[in-house]
């Protein structure tokens, strides 16, 4: 199966059910990199969260860019979910790690169980 529907199979059935949130998820397909841009949607198409992502294939490595929550849904759990999917979706491409390269607060990271890692956080999937 493609990554691109690996990655849209993943992330909607789930988290739709889970949620009560509309995806919307774009993949584009490189051979050394893969760019993952998903955004959240309330019922009312208000729109919740927003994610960038890589995922390298050679190092099975999912790379998180960008996590942005809108501020007015902060604090109600998207972000953890979030983060959790996006374990889940690189366990699902037979992926190793997720490295965190979001400027999210070094306590979410740590709360969320990952490592320093230099000048990032990474956990082990």
């Amino acid at each position: 199966m493609a990554l691109k529907k690996q990655v849209e199979e993943a992330f909607k059935n789930r988290f739709l059910s889970e949620n009560n949130l509309e995806l919307e998820v774009n993949v584009y397909e490189d051979p050394f990199i893969n760019s993952i841009q998903v955004q959240a949607y309330k019922d009312d198409s208000e729109e919740v969260a927003y994610i960038n992502l890589s995922y390298l294939p050679d190092s099975r490595t999912m790379q998180i860019h960008e996590i942005e929550v809108d501020r007015k849904f902060q604090g109600e759990g998207y972000g953890r979910v979030l983060v959790q999917f996006i374990e889940n979706v690189t366990e699902e491409l037979g992926g190793e790690s997720v490295e965190a390269l979001d400027s999210i607060n070094d306590s979410f990271w740590t709360y969320m169980g990952y490592s320093e890692f230099g000048s990032k956080f990474k956990k082990y999937v």
